[in-house]
C-alpha cells in the first residue's frame, strides 16, 4: 500500500475496525514511512480531545425523562416500582427476647457451679502387705466414663517401685479392684465388668501365677447385673468373694490358691440383702471360711446381721444370720475385725431420731460359735460427746479391741477419740475415750475427715485421720495400751510439705513393724474433689516419715490443655473479627453481635471447667487451678467484651441488639474476674 491508501485507512486502524491482514500490512508501513506515523499520532490527539469534550458537554446536559425511558427500553432495563422504605416501630423490643435469652444462659451457666464440686473419685485404692514392709497397690487408673484399667505396683521396704514407672496394667476393664494377701508375698485381686467378676494372683515379681487368662468366678446373670462387694484372704493363699445380684441376693465363694473355685457353681446363697454395699464388711475367721455383716430395714426398724460361712461354704451360724443387739434405731455403717482369739468384734454409731437427735458409739463381740459376748444390746462405748460417728476398730492383741472415732461437734470444731475394750467388754481407759487431737486447741479452723485404725497385735495401735481447712493433711497418732500417746502431742504429719493441697479417700495397713502403710488420692489441684494421683507413704513406729517427705508418687494426672486451647481460639477471632470492622467487612461488623455471646458462652464453660463441676467425669474436664489456666479463663469474658464495645463504637448493627450483649459479656467478665481474684486472697 502507498501512503495515499494508508492515509484513508488511519483513522478505522485506530478504531479496530480494520481487517488482521490490512492492520499487519498498516503497521508494516508506518514502521517504514515517518509521514505517516506523524499523521497517525495527530489524529489521535483529535480523537482523544474529542471524546474529552463530549464527556463534558454530557454531564452538564440533562436529556428528557422520555430520552431515558429510550435508553433503558434499548438496552433491555425493566421499569422497577421503587416501594418506600418500612418505618422501623419500636426497635427496642429487639432488646426484651434477647436479654432473656442472654439471662437465661448466665443464670444456667451458673447455676451448675453453684452447687456442686466435682462428682465424687473411685474407692480408694487397694492396699496389700508383702509381708516385707513393702506393699502392693492396686488402683483404677480413672473414672469409667474415660479409664484406663486397674494398674497395680508394688513398693519395697524402702520405698522403691518395682515397676515401672507408671505400674503394671492388669487388666484394661475400668472397674474398681479389691485385693488381698496371698500369704506367699503375692497378692490376689478381683473386679468385675459388665460381663462377669474376675480374679487373678500376682507373686511378688508381678507375675501372674494362674496363667494369663483370669479366673472367672461368676459370669453375668441372664438379663441381669451384678457387682462385686467384699472380699477376704482364706488364710490358706486363696480369697472369698461377694457379689450381690440385681435381686439383692448376695453370693459367696471360696478361689483356691490355685485358681480353682472350691465352692459350688454360682456360689453359696447367703440370702437377700437389701443394704449390701462396695466394701461390705468381711474377715476371715482363721479356719478357711470368713464372717461378714449386713444391715436390713425390712422390718419396723434397722438391725445389723452377722453370719459365718465355713471352709466348705456352709452357713454355720443361726438362719438369716444372728442379730448383734436389740436396740432399735437408725445405725451408721458398722465396721468388722477378728480379735485374733477366735472371735470378732462389730463396732457402730447408733442414732435416735426421737425425743432428740442422740449419737452413742457401741460394740458388740461374737465367739466362734456367734455368740453374744457383751449382752443383749452390746456396750456403750461412748454418749459423752456431741455427735460421735464413724468407728473405726483394730484389735489388741488380748481379745480386746481399740476403737477410734471422730466427733463433729455442735459446740466446738470436734476431734478424734479412742477407747479400749478388754474381752470382757470393759472399758480401759477414761471416760469419754482418750482425745488425739483436741482441735479447738491444737488445730483451730480444722475439720475431721476420714479416720483409719490400725494395730501391731501388742496393744498398741495407730490412729489415722484427715484434716481440712486449717490444717489440711493425713495426722497419725499412736497410743500405747494404757492410752498413752507415743508420739508428739499433736499427732505426726504423714506427708510432710505434700505439693498436693486435699486429701481424698486413703487405705491404711500394718507394716508389720509397728507402723503403717498409707496410699491415698490426693488432689494437685484446687480444693475440690479432684483426686487423680495416688501417693504412698510408711510411717514406722517412731512415727518417723520412712517413704520421703512427701511420700511416694505412684500416679499423678496432669491438667487438661483445654483451657489455653480455648483462649488461644478466642484470641484468633477477637483479632480477626477487630481487624475486619476497621476494614469495613460486613461479615465482620455482623460478628460484633454474634461472636461476643458465643465466647460468653464460652467463658462461662471456663469458668465451670476452673471450679470443677464437672471434675472427675471426663478427662477433658480434670482442670487444675495453674497460672496458664487462670489466664486463660481470666481473658476469655475481656475479649467478648472488646469485640462488643468495637461493635457499639463502629455502629456495625443496631445498638439495641449490641447493647444487651455488651452487658451480658461485663456481667460474665466480672463474675469470673471476682472468683479469679478471691482465689488468690
Amino acid at each position: 500500500m502507498d501512503c495515499r491508501v494508508i492515509s484513508k485507512l488511519l483513522a478505522a486502524y485506530l478504531d479496530g475496525e480494520v481487517t488482521a491482514k490490512e492492520r499487519e500490512q498498516i503497521q508494516v508501513h508506518l514502521s517504514a514511512c515517518a509521514q505517516c506515523r506523524r499523521e497517525l499520532e495527530a489524529l489521535a490527539t483529535t480523537q482523544k480531545g474529542l471524546r474529552q469534550a463530549l464527556k463534558g458537554m454530557a454531564a452538564q446536559a440533562t436529556p428528557p425523562l422520555e430520552s431515558w425511558d429510550r435508553i433503558k427500553q434499548r438496552v433491555g432495563i425493566k421499569n422497577r416500582v421503587e416501594k418506600p422504605a418500612p418505618k422501623r416501630r419500636f426497635p427496642a423490643l429487639i432488646t426484651v427476647p434477647l436479654s432473656i435469652f442472654l439471662l437465661a444462659i448466665l443464670v444456667g451457666g451458673l447455676f451448675a457451679g453453684i452447687g456442686g464440686s466435682a462428682m465424687p473419685p473411685p474407692e480408694p485404692p487397694s492396699l496389700v502387705s508383702d509381708g516385707s514392709g513393702g506393699a502392693f497397690v492396686f488402683w483404677l487408673d480413672e473414672p469409667s466414663k474415660y479409664g484406663d484399667g486397674i494398674y497395680v505396683q508394688h513398693i519395697d521396704a524402702v520405698g522403691n517401685p518395682l515397676w515401672r514407672e507408671e505400674g503394671k496394667l492388669l487388666t484394661d476393664v475400668p472397674a474398681v479392684p479389691l485385693a488381698v494377701s496371698d500369704s506367699a508375698g503375692g497378692a490376689i485381686v478381683a473386679w468385675g465388668d459388665g460381663n462377669g467378676i474376675y480374679a487373678q494372683r500376682l507373686d511378688s515379681q508381678g507375675n501372674t501365677v494362674w496363667g494369663r487368662e483370669k479366673v472367672l468366678v461368676w459370669s453375668k446373670p441372664v438379663g441381669g447385673w451384678h457387682s462385686l462387694i467384699g472380699m477376704t484372704t482364706d488364710g490358706s493363699g486363696g480369697a472369698i468373694l461377694l457379689r450381690q445380684d440385681n435381686n439383692e441376693q448376695v453370693y459367696a465363694q471360696r478361689v483356691s490358691a490355685g485358681g480353682t473355685l472350691l465352692w459350688e457353681e454360682g456360689g453359696t446363697n447367703i440370702g437377700r440383702i437389701q443394704y449390701a454395699y462396695m466394701g461390705m464388711p468381711i474377715v476371715s475367721d482363721g479356719s478357711g471360711g470368713a464372717v461378714f455383716i449386713w444391715e436390713d430395714s425390712s422390718g419396723e426398724d434397722m438391725r445389723i446381721y452377722t453370719q459365718r460361712i465355713s471352709l466348705d461354704g456352709e452357713l454355720v451360724w443361726a438362719e438369716g444370720g444372728v442379730s448383734v443387739t436389740t436396740i432399735v434405731s437408725e445405725k451408721e455403717r458398722p465396721r468388722l475385725i477378728n480379735d485374733g482369739t477366735g472371735g470378732f468384734v462389730i463396732a457402730w454409731a447408733d442414732i435416735s431420731i426421737a425425743p432428740c437427735c442422740d449419737h452413742k458409739i457401741y460394740a458388740q463381740r461374737l465367739d466362734a460359735e456367734g455368740q453374744l459376748m457383751w449382752g443383749d444390746t452390746g456396750i456403750l462405748v461412748c454418749s459423752e460427746h456431741d455427735i460421735p460417728r464413724d468407728p473405726q476398730s483394730t484389735a489388741d492383741g488380748t481379745g480386746g479391741c481399740v476403737i477410734a472415732w471422730r466427733e463433729a461437734s455442735l459446740s466446738s470444731a470436734g476431734g478424734i477419740f479412742a477407747q479400749r475394750l478388754s474381752p470382757d467388754g470393759e472399758r480401759l481407759w477414761q471416760e469419754g475415750g482418750v482425745p488425739l487431737c483436741d482441735i479447738p486447741e491444737e488445730l483451730p479452723g480444722t475439720d475431721i475427715g476420714d479416720i483409719y485404725i490400725t494395730g501391731d497385735g501388742s496393744g498398741d495401735s495407730i490412729v489415722i485421720w484427715k484434716g481440712s481447712g486449717d490444717a489440711t493433711g493425713v495426722y497419725a497418732q499412736k497410743l500405747g495400751p494404757d492410752g498413752q500417746r507415743l508420739w508428739s502431742e499433736s499427732g505426726v504429719e504423714v506427708y510432710k510439705n505434700p505439693p498436693f493441697r486435699t486429701v481424698g479417700y486413703s487405705s491404711v495397713i500394718s507394716d508389720g513393724s509397728g507402723g503403717f502403710i498409707i496410699v491415698s488420692r490426693v488432689s494437685e489441684g484446687s480444693d475440690m474433689s479432684r483426686t487423680d494421683s495416688v501417693y504412698i507413704q510408711r510411717i514406722d513406729s517412731a512415727g518417723n516419715r520412712l517413704w520421703g517427705e512427701s511420700g511416694v508418687e505412684i500416679q499423678m494426672e496432669h491438667s487438661s490443655p483445654l483451657l489455653p486451647i480455648i483462649a488461644a481460639v478466642v484470641i484468633l477471632v477477637t483479632i480477626l473479627v477487630i481487624y475486619g470492622v476497621f476494614r469495613g467487612r460486613r461479615v465482620a461488623q455482623v460478628f460484633t453481635a454474634i461472636a461476643p455471646v458465643l465466647i460468653g458462652i464460652a467463658a462461662l464453660f471456663g469458668n465451670l471447667l476452673l471450679i470443677g463441676p464437672f471434675g472427675y467425669s471426663y478427662r477433658w474436664a480434670y482442670i487444675l487451678d495453674t497460672p496458664a489456666d487462670f489466664l486463660s479463663v481470666a481473658f476469655i469474658p475481656i475479649a467478648a467484651l472488646a469485640i462488643g464495645a468495637v461493635g457499639i463504637w463502629k455502629g456495625t448493627v443496631t445498638r439495641w441488639a449490641t447493647i444487651p450483649v455488651v452487658v451480658f459479656c461485663a456481667l460474665i467478665a466480672f463474675i469470673v474476674e471476682s472468683i479469679i481474684i478471691a482465689s488468690f486472697f
